[in-house]
């Protein structure tokens, strides 16, 4: 996996997850990485 983080269009294993790089918000389900916007988990949070 580069550097610049995960390919949107494929599906990944945990392994793969495990290389991206650190501070990116994403999320890794059934293959399919998720990017998490602050600004909705900071919502999701409130309540």
């Amino acid at each position: 996996m580069p550097a610049m983080g995960p390919d949107f269009s494929k599906t990944y294993s945990y392994a793969d997850y495990l290389q991206w790089p650190e501070g990116e918000r994403v999320e890794l389900i059934d293959g399919i990485p998720f990017f998490m916007k602050l600004s909705l988990m900071k919502s999701f949070l409130k309540n």
